[in-house]
Parts: structure tokens; sequence; C-alpha cells
């Protein structure tokens, strides 16, 4: 992707969040060319080759309005929030669409006119009715954005996963996945993977092959163990595993040198996770509500830990080597079973340290 075409992507996404365009960088402001932006589908339709930016305001539509293909210089279109069931075929004639916004509608299918959108980026259809996602949805050629929480697929094609060649960010969210399968040499450029709220018991090996990965999102799903080469994911910066049924770790956890944030709330863990320790640039992590009884003495390994979570993990006593964690600014330490002279004591084991009793 050309400087020009990717800063002028994404000032069209600032565009929709708000006034951030004024934080790109100068370099970055006086390379793009003014974005027409129209929040009126009326009033856009009184000059269609000026449009650029289209959000169509919430009106309980069942159907685009009549003209949506006269756009031919459209680059991105947000029609959320509506009634929408099916997709105009002249929206496939945007040629130069780059974000597609068509969340929470009543879409039940994306037609195989889609592939038509040769320069589609980000394609959003969060909250519809979709059951499937076809696999000409994954050749778009340009496509590296595909955001699908809220919808009802309970499985996706590992052909599906193999095509997205370009895709750096996908979130599957809420989809009532029963399973997720990818196959070796797939998602070669995802970054950020999010499987929160789903029916997920186990991840396959596979997956620890992804060479860029550097956010997974499994919160909320139904695994009992990890990939034991989990450890492969080297470039993984955020691991989160909250409420699961994890009763266990895999050695190789320990192995993930970049991970910054390993959130482990609401399992079965019944120690404390040592395989992590060997984790030297960990600065969050969250272990409430799982019964770890104790803290280990070596602890204080975790030199960079900045926030840790043990609320309701059944302690009493914490070691005298967490006086030896130099940047923990955060301790919370709720629901457990703590005396007051040993509150007394960790409060001076750590008086720089906010600590939430």
């Amino acid at each position: 992707m050309h400087v020009k075409t990717h800063l002028q992507y994404w000032s069209l996404l600032f565009l929709l969040l708000g006034n951030f365009g004024k934080y790109l960088p100068a370099t970055a402001q006086t390379a793009l060319a003014p974005i027409a932006k129209f929040n009126s589908f009326e009033e856009a339709l009184k000059q269609p080759d000026s449009v650029q930016v289209l959000v169509i305001p919430t009106s309980g539509y069942q159907q685009m309005p009549v003209g949506i293909g006269k756009f031919k210089n459209l680059q991105v279109l947000v029609f959320s929030n509506s009634d929408l069931e099916k997709i105009d075929t002249a929206l496939f004639s945007l040629k130069n669409l780059a974000i597609l916004d068509l969340s929470y509608n009543r879409l039940r299918e994306i037609p195989q006119k889609i592939e038509r959108l040769k320069n589609l980026q980000e394609l959003n259809i969060e909250g519809n009715r979709l059951s499937s996602l076809p696999v000409y949805v994954a050749k778009l050629p340009r496509l590296t954005t595909i955001k699908c929480r809220f919808n009802r697929i309970e499985s996706l094609s590992p052909l599906f996963l193999a095509e997205l060649s370009e895709a750096k960010y996908l979130d599957f969210s809420l989809c009532w996945l029963k399973s997720f399968q990818v196959l070796l040499g797939a998602l070669p450029k995802v970054e950020y993977l999010a499987l929160e709220g789903n029916f997920i018991q186990e991840l396959p090996l596979e997956l620890s092959t992804l060479p860029n990965l550097k956010v997974l999102r499994l919160h909320k799903n139904l695994l009992a163990t990890l990939p034991e080469n989990i450890g492969e994911l080297r470039t993984l910066e955020e691991l989160h595993l909250s409420k699961n049924k994890l009763t266990r770790l895999p050695a190789s956890l320990g192995d993930l040198a970049n991970l910054r944030t390993l959130d482990l709330r609401e399992n079965q863990l019944k120690r404390f996770p040592t395989e992590i320790l060997t984790a030297k640039n960990l600065n969050v992590l969250s272990l409430a509500h799982n019964p770890l009884g104790s803290l280990p003495d070596d602890i204080a390994a975790l030199q960079n830990l900045t926030m840790l979570n043990v609320e309701d993990c059944q302690l009493t006593t914490l070691p005298e080597s967490i006086a030896k964690m130099p940047f923990l600014s955060q301790l919370y330490l709720k629901n457990n079973a703590f005396s007051a002279e040993e509150k007394e004591r960790i409060a001076k084991l750590l008086p720089k340290t906010k600590i939430e009793f």
C-alpha cells in the first residue's frame, strides 16, 4: 500500500470516530486531500460525485435507499443500527469502497457479488443474523479487518480462514462458535484475534504458528487446556483467558518473551502458575477468583510487573519477596483471608504500591 493511500484510509476511519484527524502527524495532514463527509442521504444525492464518506443515520430502513450506486467515489459507507434485511446489488458497483459498516441490521447472508469490491479493506457486520461466512468474502484481495461479533456462526471453515491472506484484525466474538480450526500457514498477517464468548473447548496446535499475532482474546469459552506449543507465539503481547475452565497451563507459556498482559481470572487454577515466571516482560497479571491458596516465593522473578490482581484467591499471606518487585504499582487483594496484622505487614512491604484489601 502506498503511503498516501494508507494515510487516506486511516484519516477516513478517524473521521468516523470523531475529530481525531488533528492527531495525525503534520506530514500526514498535508498529504491528504479534503474529505467530503455526508450525514444525510438526501444531501449526498445532490452532489454524488463529491461524496467520499456517507453515514446514513439510524432510521429503520429495511432496504437501502434508491440511488446508493450513484456515489462512484465513495470510500466509507456506514449503514448501521437499522432493519436492513439484504444488501442492494447497486452497492457492489462502488469500486472505491474501502470501509463498509453494516453492523446491527438483520442481514442473513452476504451476496457473492461482494467480490466486486476489490478495494474493500474493512467489513463490519457485527450484530446481524448471519449463520455462515462464505469463502468469497475471505478472497477480497485487500481485506484487512472483519468485525463479526454478535452473529450465529457456529463454525468457521478452515478454508475461509486460509483465504484471509491480508487480514490483520479479526473479531468473531459472541458468534456461538463451537470450534476453531486453522490450517497450517493460514492467517499469516493477523495481529488481533478475538474469539470471546463462544463455546470453544479446545484450540488447535496450528494456532501457535501465527507469526504476527499480538492480541488473542479467548474470554468466556469452555477451554480446559491450552495447546502445549502455545509458547511458539513469539509476537504475542496480550492473552485473555478469563472465565474458562483451565486447571493448568502448559510449560511453554513462559516462553512468550513479548507477553505484557495475561488475564486468567475465573478459572480453576489450584496453584499459582509458576510456568509464567519466565515471562520476564509481563506487566499485567490477573488471577482473581482462582483457588490458589498461596503465591510462590519466586514471584519477584516478574520484575516488570506493574499490576497484580489476586482477589478472591484464598490467600492468607504474601511472600516477603513481593517487596522486590520495583514497578508494582497496583495490587488487588480483596476477598482474601488476611488478618489485620498481615494487612499491616503487606502495606509496610509495599509503601509505594496502591493496595486494595
